[in-house]
């Protein structure tokens, strides 16, 4: 997941889904457990994306019309990536651990 939250603001978020998604696969099969929980982490972290406004088409609206700069995304969002990240990360271990 921690992967996915560093991609996604760079690339697309389906992009950075589709590119982890295999590789959320693979290391599961490997060692024999269940694929479910690293592909849930993936889609949660490549979602997290509210660092940049080229992450994201939304954001990129965003920016456009509310007329933030770039520099907004960076300081708004990292308390927000921090603790969407933290409960999903939470969530994730409560429910499928």
């Amino acid at each position: 997941m921690t992967i996915a939250v560093v991609i996604t603001p760079f690339v697309n978020n389906a992009s950075t889904a589709l590119v982890l998604g295999p590789i959320a696969l693979g290391i599961p099969a490997a060692s024999g457990v269940s694929p479910e929980l690293p592909l849930i982490a993936v889609a949660l972290g490549a979602s997290v994306d509210f660092l940049m406004p080229i992450g994201h088409h939304n954001n990129t609206v965003v920016m456009g019309l509310a007329g933030y700069r770039f520099g907004d995304f960076l300081k708004a969002g990292w308390p927000v990536t921090i603790v969407v990240t933290a409960t999903a990360t939470v969530s994730l271990w409560v429910w499928w651990m």
